[in-house]
């Protein structure tokens, strides 16, 4: 089930209150390069066509945990993913910290609202593949101690790939939700 973790994907984004930020801790790593990877969604839709942003201006993607969790070969059907929980996340924030816009994409976005299942997947996967670029991209190679801390309002990530048979990789997250109504 870990497997989707090698996937894009914004934390919790399949949650109704969003994942703000996250820390990643390193207690152990495999040996070797297995980088985890961070993707700018600000920079990449500041990068998208006029037409592309026109496209998806008000659309809203479900996200549903076990969908990347099929993706990457969990056995879970369609009709299961009906059933299981899913959070409606607009495809456009506007992130308030740097006063940008910025996708909200990832793994877990299944389909989106007002688009036949097929459609609305691969316009996820066309701006998946695109804000994931290398030149969105940078690779942090952890050994024990380090430390990163991303927003995941404006950024997408991956674990790397490594023998997780042979290796062990103990790498403890800290989540900050996304302030809401409740927090004023």
């Amino acid at each position: 089930i870990n497997a989707g973790n090698r996937l894009w994907h914004i934390d919790s984004s399949y949650m109704d209150v969003r994942s703000a930020q996250a820390l990643l801790l390193c207690h152990e790593a495999p040996p070797g390069p297995a980088p985890t990877q961070f993707a700018d969604t600000r920079q990449a839709y500041d990068d998208l066509s006029q037409a592309m942003k026109d496209r998806i201006e008000g659309l809203t993607a479900r996200h549903c945990y076990f969908y990347s969790r099929m993706k990457a070969g969990y056995p879970t059907t369609e009709d299961e993913l009906d059933q299981m929980p899913h959070a409606h996340q607009p495809l456009v924030l506007d992130h308030k910290g740097s006063g940008r816009r910025a996708l909200c994409l990832g793994n877990h976005a299944r389909d989106i609202v007002g688009l036949n299942r097929e459609e609305g997947r691969a316009l996820i996967d066309e701006l998946n593949a695109f804000a994931t670029q290398d030149r969105y991209v940078i690779e942090v190679d952890y050994t024990a101690g380090d430390m990163s801390i991303w927003d995941n309002l404006c950024v997408m990530h991956r674990a790397g790939v490594f023998d997780d048979t042979a290796y062990r990789r103990d790498m403890r997250r800290t989540t900050i939700n996304e302030s809401g109504p409740e927090s004023s």
